[in-house]
């Protein structure tokens, strides 16, 4: 039986060097590492997660999705002043579950102080330099997956669609 199982064993250790299943090795770890979920995230999701991040003095935000950007409209008080605003925003890019948007458009044009002002509300939402970055776990389906980064991110119509890569 000894005789038997080291026989085994050396013929197993033959196959495992040999080139074709070096080759499916290798295929099936690239499959593996692009595999990834396409999650479509709607206006009112992107919505919810800025009323979660509970932005100081604007009231009224209304987020929708069109034209490859993602619209923010709102108001925000301003020396006791209710100011209307706009934003066009364009997703950039991701790092682990954080989307940057390029501010494409704003309406009126406020100044770097008051943007990090009402922009910049950690863990959740963050301001630097032009950008406005958005930490998706706040929203409940993406935190649903426990593990995975976002792969790729795009505007079609009126979703904005993130995959989290497993």
């Amino acid at each position: 039986m000894n005789r038997f199982v080291n026989r085994l064993k050396q013929q197993l250790n033959t196959l495992a060097r040999h080139p074709e299943i070096g080759k499916i090795k290798s295929q099936t770890a690239k499959t593996i590492h692009r595999a990834s979920i396409p999650i479509p995230l709607s206006g009112v999701l992107i919505q919810t997660a800025l009323v979660q991040a509970q932005l100081e003095d604007v009231q009224k935000i209304k987020v929708t999705i069109d034209g490859g950007y993602l619209h923010i409209r709102g108001e925000v008080r301003k020396w006791m002043v209710k100011v209307p605003f706009t934003l066009a925003l364009k997703p950039s890019e991701a790092h682990e579950r954080t989307v940057a948007f390029l501010i494409h458009e704003m309406t009126p044009s406020l100044n770097e102080r008051i943007k990090q002002h009402i922009f910049h509300r950690p863990p959740y939402l963050r301001y630097e330099e032009k950008q406005i970055f958005l930490d998706l776990n706040q929203i409940e389906v993406i935190r649903n997956f426990k593990q995975g980064t976002i792969k790729n991110l795009e505007i079609n119509g009126d979703k904005l669609w993130v995959r989290i890569g497993i």
